[in-house]
């Protein structure tokens, strides 16, 4: 078992918002999640799909990269990714 994974297939995290600071915006709805931050630091997956916060709201970014190096992707309306 890898060390802060619970399973080692663990390559792909889907959640409705993003984390706090990281493709959120300022107004309490649009706000991310301080427990995504977390998440990621523990489990380390190779990258998080979230929505929620729509791009044409402002200048958001497709992608991201979190601190723990976790590749982020807005997938508002739609988005091809590759794995």
């Amino acid at each position: 078992m890898l060390e802060g994974r619970l399973h080692p297939f663990e390559d792909i995290l889907v959640t409705h918002a993003p984390a706090r600071g990281h493709g959120d915006l300022p107004d309490p709805p649009h706000q991310g999640f301080d427990a995504f931050n977390g998440l990621l630091d523990w489990l380390h997956p190779k990258v998080m799909l979230h929505g929620h916060v729509h791009l044409d709201y402002g200048m958001l970014e497709r992608e991201r990269v979190h601190r723990s190096g976790v590749r982020l992707v807005n997938c508002f309306g739609w988005q091809e990714i590759e794995l």
